[in-house]
């Protein structure tokens, strides 16, 4: 039974303790404490599995196949975010955590292709431009300034075909070590 057919169950037991309700103001036979207490005890059965699902499925480390980075468009440039969003996307029926945008620029830092600069931004380097990285200065609406980088179509393919060293670096990095790429 899946995340969906546990809800529509458990609407339907919900239906059943109302049933119940009424049932047992017409017939004597039947306590509203029994049948509240059965029906209730299986809607926090289904909802225990529910969230125990969801607990199972977030501690799955992220992977993505070759079939499923083919699936992801490169068009036009794009934020960080953004390719992250697409990734996301297409790695949602793996049932793992969501890749984080940092295991990206992370990786780009480390491979010398972002900078960080004294104000904690990340800014593409002279290696980093070439491969179609840029960044942009803008001010917040406070009158901050920051650094926003933006990734060409060459770019986005580069970081899709390092997907492995990526996971790599950033589950290296997690466990303490650090990756050899």
């Amino acid at each position: 039974m899946d995340k969906s057919d546990k809800i529509n169950q458990i609407k339907e037991y919900i239906s059943k303790i109302e049933e119940d309700l009424i049932l047992s103001e017409k017939n004597d036979c039947y306590t509203k404490e029994t049948l509240m207490t059965k029906n209730i005890l299986e809607c926090l059965k289904l909802f225990s599995e529910i969230i125990e699902d969801k607990n199972s499925n977030s501690n799955k480390d992220f992977f993505i196949s070759k079939e499923q980075l083919e699936q992801i468009e490169i068009n036009g440039q794009k934020k960080i975010s953004e390719i992250t969003n697409e990734i996301n996307k297409v790695t949602q029926v793996n049932n793992v955590k969501k890749l984080q945008a940092v295991w990206i620029t992370d990786w780009l830092l480390d491979i010398g292709m972002l900078q960080q600069t004294t104000r904690n931004n990340r800014i593409a380097t002279q290696s980093g431009r070439m491969k179609g990285i840029t960044s942009e200065l803008k001010r917040s609406s406070d009158g901050r300034e920051y650094y926003l980088n933006y990734y060409s179509e060459k770019a986005q393919k580069f970081i899709y075909d390092n997907m492995d060293n990526i996971l790599k670096f950033h589950y290296d990095k997690k466990k303490g070590f650090q990756a050899i790429i």
